[in-house]
C-alpha cells in the first residue's frame, strides 16, 4: 500500500461534473418502443410453448414425464419512457441510463388472460473504449470518469488506500441493453444483452432493409432442447417442414428404447394440435413471425 498519487493510463471518458450531468437520458434503439403495441389486424397471432410438470411428478420423478402445451395468443405491449437519466455510481465511471418502463397483456384465443407482466428496458448507451466525441451512440455521453478529489478523499476515508486526484481502472460496460421483469409466478427476470445485426439481416431485399427471423430447424429457437436427446440431423427433415416419419409410429416402436426413448418423450410436440397451435410451429413458434414477414415490404 502507498500514499504516492499516481494516475490512470486509461482515461476514454469526459470528466463527470455537476454541469456534465445529462438532463435528457436517451434510449437508444428503445426510443422506438415509446406508446402501445398490440397485434396488427389480420397480422400473425403470438404461438407460445411450455413444458410443464406433469400431474403427481416431482423433481425426483424420471426424465420426460411432462405436460405440453401450446396456443396461440394475441399481445398488448404498453411502453413508457422515463423522462430522466438513471445515475449509476461505480466509482472511477458515473454511468447514466435511459428507463423504458413496459406492460404487457397476452389474450388467448378465448380472450382469457394467460400472462401478465411489467417492468423495465434499460439503454446502458453503446460504449467504447476510447470514448470518441464524434459517436453517434454517445453524444451526448452516457458514461463519465470520476477521479477522486480533495473533497472525497476526506469525506470518504480515502487514505490509504486512495488518494485525492485518482483514477481507478475503468469498466465498459459489454451490453447496451437490460431488461427487468416481474411475473406474476412469483418470479423475476433479468436479461441483458447487445445490439448485434447477423450477417443474413445486412442484405437488402427490394432495395430496403429485411430483419433476419432464425433458419428453419436452427437448433437454439426450437422448442425441444438438445438435453431431451433432440438430433436435427436425424428428427427433422432438413430444409423441409413436413414432419419426419418417425412421428407417425406409436411410442413403443420409437428407435432408442421404445416408451423410454427420446422420440417418445419429444414426440407429442410434433403431433399436438391444439388451441390453434400445431407443427411445425410448435417445434419452431417464430416460424410464424418468419413467414408473415415474407408477406410484407420493410423500409
Amino acid at each position: 500500500m502507498t500514499k504516492e498519487l499516481h494516475s490512470s493510463s486509461i482515461k476514454p471518458y469526459n470528466t463527470w461534473s455537476e454541469d456534465a450531468v445529462p438532463q435528457i437520458p436517451q434510449f437508444g434503439v428503445l426510443s422506438k418502443l415509446n406508446g402501445t403495441w398490440v397485434n396488427w389486424k389480420g397480422g400473425p397471432k403470438g404461438l407460445h410453448t411450455t413444458c410443464m410438470p406433469s400431474p403427481g411428478t416431482s423433481a425426483e420423478t424420471v426424465f420426460g414425464v411432462f405436460h405440453f402445451k401450446s396456443q396461440e395468443y394475441r399481445e398488448q405491449l404498453k411502453f413508457t419512457k422515463v423522462n430522466a437519466a438513471v445515475r449509476n455510481r461505480a466509482g472511477s465511471n458515473e454511468q447514466f441510463n435511459g428507463a423504458v418502463k413496459y406492460e404487457t397483456a397476452i389474450i388467448d384465443n378465448d380472450d382469457l388472460l394467460q400472462h401478465f407482466e411489467n417492468g423495465m428496458y434499460i439503454w446502458l448507451g453503446d460504449n467504447t473504449m476510447p470514448w470518441k466525441k464524434d459517436s453517434p451512440t454517445q453524444n451526448p455521453p452516457t458514461m463519465f470518469k470520476h477521479p477522486s478529489t480533495e473533497a472525497s478523499f476526506i469525506e470518504d476515508a480515502g487514505d490509504p488506500v486512495i488518494g485525492p486526484g485518482e483514477l481507478g481502472p475503468q469498466f465498459v460496460p459489454p451490453n447496451s441493453i437490460s431488461r427487468s421483469g416481474v411475473i406474476p409466478h412469483g418470479t423475476t427476470i433479468h436479461l441483458t444483452g447487445k445490439i448485434t445485426q447477423s450477417k443474413e439481416a445486412k442484405g437488402i431485399k427490394n432495395g430496403r432493409f429485411e430483419p433476419s427471423i432464425a433458419s428453419l430447424w436452427e437448433q437454439q429457437y426450437l422448442s425441444i432442447s438438445p438435453t431431451m436427446g433432440i438430433n436435427p440431423e436425424s428428427d427433422l427433415i432438413a430444409g423441409s417442414r413436413k414432419k419426419h416419419d418417425w412421428t407417425d409410429l406409436p411410442r413403443e416402436k420409437q428407435d432408442g428404447g421404445g416408451v423410454n426413448s427420446a422420440r417418445a418423450y419429444f414426440q407429442r410436440i410434433f403431433n399436438y394440435n391444439q388451441f390453434g397451435a400445431k407443427f411445425p410451429y410448435t417445434v419452431q413458434p417464430n416460424l410464424i413471425l418468419k413467414d408473415f414477414n415474407d408477406t410484407l415490404t420493410f423500409q
